[in-house]
């Protein structure tokens, strides 16, 4: 047969074409029998196998090419599943199934586990590879949470219950609940600077969204601190010093690329361990003896369970870095429904740069900012910055819920709770303030009132409003109003005008750490002082940690109680009239400040304590003011968590007056006992009486130690004890002045300790986890004990909130 010039060309492209089919790469995704992805899978092909990679965190894998006879597909726990090239599936999908049957895990140690070689390696190395300990990086996020239906249909339920059930399982067949977006550009410099600025945010039926980031707590950057904080425990990592005590490791396999060696080990508490611990899986690349994966959850799940797993490379400069953050939040029933919800999150991090220069004005005292466009960006900002696209059930979610928004103003709903950490309630223009609503104390009983306040819509720079509240066991109405000038909002820049004309316990403490109110002093005090004030004040934040207030204020108090003071002409005296200036200084280094949510939020200091000083000058002869005198407040307060042994709060306060002023002027400690009805107070004197104790100078101490669950742990039985001590002393000048009988100071020193066993009774808060009713006793003693030995115990009730 005679060979023309198109068999040739057919010939050629018959060539052509096999060499492309076995050229070309081949992309898919393995998934299991339920089409869950599945991660970290080895793929092996070639002589002995000895080419090998692994899925990613979503199981997604790419071959170079298809040049083998044979590509296998591995996973414990799972069937291996093998391919030849033309047998792969088309559309990309790889399926491995559960054993069905799998082999109880026998593990015999001749002498030492052959794992703690290889984890002793990688806690060596952590200073190394920790990011966290890197001179600096920067980085841009991609941040998906998806918040879906989890079903666990019970038995025993009710054919409504079941109807419900019916009902959302239909609505999961084509959307989940809610779908959140974000994308952050995150800056990091030595010693513990961070910037996180969120370009992006996008939550479906929510019209330009003032929240991105995740709350705190439910993911960690990073698996080297040797305690990781997730929700509202503190965890031990499983690669921290003495971890041979506390944790088992498996060595399940090992798998190689060129000269590197990744050991994939399983690890878990040790039998009998009353620590938070984790379990999962870990993977160690010999290259630096670094985290490659790694799967963790609590070993201990309550109503909400969170698991978390994370996945490193080698970036450029041939640093590891973190290059995938997932999370799964599990609630074990959805509040007030029978099936369970989950949110599941994914970070994509790109834009890896590793000790490179970072700019110093990228990093001020707020830690987390949102431009104020970043929930007006457009579809294309989206698309360009998505991985990968929305899947169609993410989609229809989007659109069902963007249609709801609309209808319902969901948008709106939320902007009217970007105050809420302050207590206030946003309608409009104004910002309604929900402390104000309703209180009571043993004075004035039941207290019904409102506060109302312009806010930022109006003017970003000035606002103003007013409260008033009636008190039905002292009748009376009291009032006040303000108006405050915002002139640096980067640096908390204010200058406020403010009068009151209410209430005040005698004998305040005014170290305020954390400008929160005092649980025990709004509820239990039975004297009172009214006082009429004008104030004003300027604050402002400097050197990033720093804030300082100047201020000047007017004031008289009248105790509504049986008591006298003899002023300098010998004359005693009921009401009194004080002029003062006043400085005050705030110092929390390294404080975590997030605005989020259009509100800043601190989160505190790891390593540092909180600081507060106030000085005030009294000065006689203005407004009608009768004293001279200087007065200064100091407080410290250290709240650390430390390894195998819990949280530690203490606080040292101390206060002095220069003169003899009425008692409401001097320091009455911080007593909390009521003998009505008590509550464990942490930073107070749990056994001294309101009232007790006056003076013109003090120092106090006031520790606190939680074991959490170290001590105790039992099934569903998990009390947590908490040990107390408190430790006061104190002088009043000239007494004799004060013509009250039961007016004494603490000279001879005040000594209270006690425990508390909190979480002996749980009860189930709508399935979103577990309020813990416990008890304290305490007790005082030395020279202030009381005669009758049972008056000196204090026994209260202890509450605590917990997810688990």
């Amino acid at each position: 047969m005679k060979n023309t010039p198109a068999s040739y060309i057919l010939f050629g492209l018959f060539l052509i074409l096999s060499f492309h089919t076995e050229a070309q790469q081949y992309v898919g995704q393995i998934l299991d029998e339920h089409g869950e992805t599945l991660p970290n899978v080895t793929i092996s092909w070639g002589e002995d196998r000895s080419q090998k990679l692994i899925s990613d965190i979503n199981g997604n894998f790419t071959l170079p090419h298809r040049r083998f006879r044979i590509v296998k597909f591995e996973l414990i726990g799972y069937e291996p599943s093998s391919y030849r090239p033309e047998d792969l599936p088309s559309d990309g999908k790889i399926v491995l199934y559960e054993k069905a049957e799998a082999l109880n895990e026998v593990t015999i140690f001749a002498r030492e586990n052959p794992a703690w070689r290889i984890v002793r390696n990688a806690v060596r190395h952590k200073s190394v590879n920790n990011p966290n300990r890197y001179d600096s990086y920067r980085y841009t996020s991609y941040n998906k949470n998806v918040i879906t239906y989890n079903f666990d249909i019970d038995s025993t339920m009710s054919s409504a219950d079941s109807a419900e059930i019916m009902a959302d399982k239909a609505n999961a067949v084509n959307r989940h609940l809610l779908v959140i977006e974000s994308v952050t550009k995150k800056y990091y410099h030595t010693p513990n600077q961070h910037a996180e600025e969120v370009i992006g945010t996008k939550i479906s039926g929510f019209e330009n969204p003032n929240i991105a980031t995740i709350p705190d707590g439910i993911q960690h950057f990073g698996f080297y601190d040797d305690y990781m904080r997730l929700l509202n425990k503190e965890y031990l990592n499983p690669i921290a010093k003495g971890f041979e005590d506390r944790y088992a490791f498996i060595l399940q396999d090992t798998t190689y690329s060129g000269t590197d060696t990744t050991f994939i080990m399983k690890y878990f508490p040790t039998r009998g361990s009353n620590f938070e611990g984790f379990e999962g899986v870990i993977h160690i690349n010999s290259n630096g003896w670094a985290i490659e994966y790694v799967t963790a959850e609590p070993w201990d799940k309550g109503k909400i369970s969170l698991s978390m797993e994370q996945r490193y490379e080698r970036v450029y400069g041939g640093y590891w870095f973190p290059v995938q953050l997932n999370f799964t939040l599990e609630l074990e029933r959805f509040p007030f429904r029978k099936n369970g919800a989950v949110m599941i999150g994914k970070t994509y991090l790109d834009s890896i740069y590793v000790n490179v220069p970072v700019p110093e004005e990228k990093f001020s005292h707020v830690q987390v900012k949102m431009r104020e466009d970043a929930g007006l960006v457009d579809d294309s900002f989206w698309e360009l910055r998505r991985p990968t696209e929305l899947d169609p059930l993410e989609r229809e979610t989007v659109r069902h819920m963007d249609s709801i928004g609309e209808r319902y103003n969901l948008g709106g709903v939320m902007r009217s709770t970007r105050h809420a950490y302050r207590g206030f309630l946003a309608l409009g223009p104004i910002n309604l303030d929900m402390k104000r609503l309703i209180a009571s104390s043993q004075y004035e009983g039941l207290r019904l009132g409102m506060g109302v306040y312009t806010n930022e819509v109006i003017s970003p720079f000035i606002s103003g409003g007013g409260y008033f509240g009636y008190g039905f066991n002292d009748e009376r109405l009291k009032y006040g109003g303000e108006i405050k000038l915002t002139f640096d909002t980067e640096n908390d820049g204010w200058f406020k005008y403010e009068y009151k004309n209410d209430v005040r316990g005698p004998g305040v403490i005014g170290i305020n750490y954390w400008e929160r109110t005092s649980f025990a002093e709004q509820f239990y005090n039975v004297r009172m002082d009214r006082i009429e004030s004008h104030e004003v004040m300027l604050r402002s934040r400097a050197w990033t940690y720093h804030i300082f207030e100047v201020g000047a204020k007017n004031f008289s108090l009248t105790p509504t109680y049986d008591y006298a003071f003899v002023n300098d002409e010998g004359e005693a005296s009921t009401f009194y009239q004080f002029s003062e200036i006043n400085f005050g200084w705030r110092w929390v280094q390294d404080e975590r400040i997030l605005a989020n949510y259009g509100q800043k939020i601190t989160t505190g200091s790891k390593l540092w304590p909180a600081v507060r000083l106030n000085y005030s000058r009294g000065i006689s002869g203005i407004f009608g003011s009768d004293f001279d005198y200087n007065k200064l407040e100091l407080g410290i307060q250290f709240d650390r968590f430390t390894k195998n042994l819990g949280r530690t709060l203490i606080s040292l306060e101390t206060g002095i007056v220069d003169r003899a002023l009425p008692i409401g002027m001097n320091f009455g400690a911080r007593p909390s006992y009521s003998s009505s009805f008590s509550v464990v107070v942490p930073n107070s004197f749990q056994a001294m009486r309101f009232n007790e104790f006056f003076n013109s100078r003090y120092v106090a101490m006031y520790f606190m130690h939680d074991f959490r669950s170290l001590l105790l742990r039992s099934g569903w039985f998990k009390p947590e004890i908490r040990i107390f001590q408190g430790v006061g002393y104190g002088l009043l000048d000239e007494p004799e002045r004060h013509l009250n009988e039961d007016i004494k100071d603490m000279r001879y020193g005040y000594y209270e300790s006690g425990l508390a066993f909190d979480n002996l009774i749980r009860i189930n808060l709508g399935n979103m986890g577990y309020f813990g009713i416990g008890v304290g006793a305490f007790y005082r003693y030395g020279p202030y004990s009381f005669p009758n030995t049972l008056d000196n115990f204090s026994l209260k009730m202890a509450f605590m909130l917990s997810v688990n």
